[in-house]
């Protein structure tokens, strides 16, 4: 198995809020269209290490899933609402 393996059509986004947000650490949980996924900073649109992503609990996000080894984990995420 690749380390990372599609959940949906690469071209599927999902909506949804951030549950949980760790930014000293830089990582997360959200739902997406009822799916518990991992968000790690490195994931979002735009970001470069040293700058904080525009992101908190609540924040509504826009992602596509992956089923990662540890398990489902949201790439190319975009903030929609801060």
């Amino acid at each position: 198995m690749q380390s990372h393996e599609l959940v949906s059509n690469e071209k599927q986004r999902h909506m949804g809020r951030v549950t949980k947000w760790f930014e000293d650490r830089g990582f997360g949980f959200a739902i997406l269209d009822n799916q518990k996924v991992f968000l790690h900073v490195s994931k979002f649109n735009g970001h470069t290490f040293g700058h904080p992503v525009n992101v908190r609990v609540g924040s509504k996000i826009e992602a596509t899933i992956v089923k990662a080894v540890k398990g489902k984990q949201a790439f190319y995420v975009d903030t929609v609402e801060y």
